[in-house]
């Protein structure tokens, strides 16, 4: 029975009090399937525009490397030797092999020991001809303002597209500088007076010294601390060869202490091989080798010019050495000994494929 003035309401028209479990549990699966959609596709164009920022720059520092040879007439060279007080007469007699690390001041990278590894005489006679053909009247002039300086630096890839196309370092406070070259042709690394620009704008939170010897290295974007990865350079010495050695970092940076075999010369009953840590430049064309031999010599990318590589988003280099872009293996052995690494192809190509260069207008993969 109703009450007197209470009007009366059907059972239909009553207000619910909210959702039932069954719809928010529908609710919630909808926006965890399109969360799970949405994720992969905002993370694919976050990397995509962070690698592209990295190839926007690698190009960025090749158009600064052709401007310093249009002013020079050639590439910076990628592995050079500076003695601070400019006298390169004892270094072109240190002829032993390997390369006695005490001489350097600083961490000088590995080598391999399998020869023909360049000896300090053989980089000494490198950097001197580089060092007369861009600075003709001051090359032996005192890179530092210490008296009697007797430090020797040694400058990989990384570090040479830095002082070349930045000029003299300079540490202001844990802060790098590069303040380009004195512009008296007598006094080229003299601090202070008349200096010309700097070829590339090397952003100073960028720049790094991992070896401590006062020469820092430029990292790309992708990361920073533990995570840094400075740019890799190689230049071509003409006649289409590259020196692997100009550039070798540790297994932390390339994913495995491993040697490449690069064949230098020799015969094909008796190659020439050098061996070389990686990072390496990139070859267009396998080493044929057997049985740990490489018989022919390969031919590299960029034969006439350079290569800058990024180590990508995994922070590893890899080996280097073949690149085949218009094969279904892009990345074949490194050796057809099975024996140096466990699943060496399925290796490279997780560590390379991310890789960034001046050759490729995208990953490696």
């Amino acid at each position: 029975m109703n009450c007197p003035g209470e009007p009366h309401q059907p059972p239909n028209l009553r207000r619910r009090a909210g959702f039932t479990l069954v719809e928010l549990l529908v609710v919630i699966t909808i926006i965890g399937i399109l969360i799970a959609l949405l994720v992969p596709a905002i993370s694919g164009v976050v990397r995509n525009a962070n690698e592209g920022s990295v190839i926007s720059e690698i190009n960025a520092l090749g158009q600064a490397l052709a401007d310093f040879k249009a002013k020079y007439g050639e590439y910076p060279p990628s592995r050079i030797i500076i003695p601070a007080n400019g006298n390169y007469t004892p270094l072109r007699a240190m002829t032993t092999n390997p390369i006695d690390p005490s001489v350097f001041f600083g961490t000088v990278p590995p080598v391999v020991g399998i020869g023909p590894n360049e000896s300090i005489a053989a980089l000494a006679e490198r950097s001197e001809r580089f060092m007369r053909k861009f600075f003709p009247r001051g090359y032996m002039t005192s890179i530092t303002q210490v008296n009697n300086d007797t430090r020797v630096f040694y400058l990989t890839g990384d570090e040479c597209l830095v002082f070349f196309l930045g000029g003299i370092p300079v540490n202001n406070g844990g802060t790098w500088e590069l303040t380009g070259f004195n512009n008296n042709p007598q006094q080229p690394f003299r601090p202070g007076g008349n200096r010309s620009e700097p070829f590339f704008e090397f952003k100073p939170n960028r720049l790094v010294d991992l070896d401590g010897d006062g020469f820092p290295s430029y990292i790309d974007n992708l990361g920073t601390d533990s995570d840094a990865r400075p740019y890799a350079y190689f230049v071509s010495y003409g006649n289409g060869d590259y020196d692997p050695n100009d550039v070798n970092f540790g297994p932390d940076f390339v994913g495995e202490a491993f040697g490449v075999p690069f064949s230098v010369g020799g015969t094909t009953s008796n190659p020439v091989l050098l061996g070389s840590p990686g990072p390496n430049p990139y070859t267009s064309s396998r080493n044929v080798v057997v049985n740990g031999m490489a018989l022919a010599r390969p031919a590299y990318l960029n034969p006439n010019s350079f290569q800058i590589i990024s180590a990508g988003l995994d922070r590893f280099y890899g080996f280097g050495g073949a690149f085949l872009s218009n094969s279904s293996e892009k990345f074949p052995f490194v050796n057809n000994n099975a024996q140096d690494l466990p699943n060496e192809s399925a290796f490279r190509v997780t560590v390379e494929a991310d890789n960034l260069t001046n050759f490729n207008t995208s990953r490696l993969d």
